[in-house]
């Protein structure tokens, strides 16, 4: 079960205060807060005319080969996993390497590890298909992971074949979302789609679409449901990077990493986001009671390696118990 979602802001400002626990953002004092720098690059980078080895891809080893989670699972092969990635003319999409995502027929049509961007005429679909007859159980929630600088949102829709398991509009900005808890059985070769279509407009359609898919193989019985246990997320928000270190305006931004952790002496968890105008992310499952710290980098990419910013200073939010 999830409450309301909480809001910080990651930037380093003259001041921060908390505010009352009826709202929901840091406040910023008055005056310049420092921008997030993303470095030049080094004598040490490799010359623009220099072309590394092609990388090795591989599918990642499965920790329990009948769960199915869509992040952890992202690779770089077709059906590895059991998903697959394509457009809604049913044409596959094809892997970049430098941006670590599935790029469709348009340019803007793509899927990473944590979501997806509708095309302007055809839909972003992930793909699941069942490795045999058994049952499912379809988990995980949908939000907008572009920031401020969406117009009218997504239409979004799990289907298995034809049939609609479910389905529900994101609007433009709405870094809530919905959760999704879908049983069902399937045969071997069903597939499940996990669609986003762009609605009118896909500008800064970029949507947070991580499904989780549990498998039972026919004969046992069907997942069981999560169990209902207190958790809580927040959503982390920060300016966009438009200038390197030397002041000059960035035309290469590969997109940020967001690292957090439970606890000053917690260890990181870190996400790479590689949509340079993502100016969101929501972090899920997070256990209350307990004070998070958040930080920031942006990155660049230069011949297929990421280029790192510094880190920012870590950002705290406490989050409130459990209800009795």
């Amino acid at each position: 079960m999830f409450k309301s979602a909480k809001k910080i802001i990651i930037t380093t400002v003259l001041a921060m205060p908390l505010l009352s626990c009826n709202q929901s953002l840091f406040g910023v004092s008055s005056g310049q807060a420092p921008r997030f720098e993303v470095p030049l690059p080094t004598e040490d980078a490799p010359p623009p005319d220099t072309q590394p080895p092609t990388p090795v891809l591989t599918c990642p080893a499965a920790t329990n080969p009948n769960v199915y989670i869509s992040s952890v699972d992202f690779s770089g092969i077709q059906d590895c996993r059991q998903w697959s990635y394509l457009d809604s003319t049913g044409t596959r999409m094809t892997y970049a390497v430098s941006n670590k995502r599935w790029v469709g027929s348009e340019a803007n049509s793509m899927i990473s590890n944590f979501g997806s961007h509708p095309g302007n005429n055809s839909d972003a679909i992930r793909r699941w298909t069942s490795p045999a007859a058994g049952n499912i159980r379809i988990t995980g929630s949908v939000s907008d992971g572009s920031g401020t600088c969406g117009t009218d949102g997504v239409d979004i829709v799990i289907k298995k074949g034809s049939s609609i398991l479910w389905q529900t509009t994101i609007a433009a900005n709405d870094v809530r979302g919905g959760d999704y808890d879908l049983p069902t059985s399937v045969v071997a070769g069903d597939v499940i789609d996990f669609v986003v279509n762009k609605k009118i407009d896909n500008t800064c359609d970029s949507t947070n679409f991580d499904p989780k898919i549990t498998f039972s193989p026919l004969g046992s019985p069907p997942p069981p449901a999560p169990p209902i246990t207190c958790r809580d997320n927040m959503i982390a928000l920060w300016d966009k990077v438009t200038l390197n270190t030397a002041g000059a305006t960035i035309t290469d931004l590969g997109g940020y990493k967001v690292f957090y952790k439970m606890g000053a002496t917690g260890t990181y968890t870190n996400v790479r986001l590689a949509d340079p105008d993502n100016t969101s992310f929501r972090i899920n499952n997070l256990i209350p009671g307990n004070t998070y710290f958040v930080a920031l980098k942006s990155f660049r990419v230069v011949n297929g390696t990421d280029i790192d910013s510094a880190q920012t200073a870590d950002v705290s939010f406490n989050l409130p118990a459990c209800p009795p």
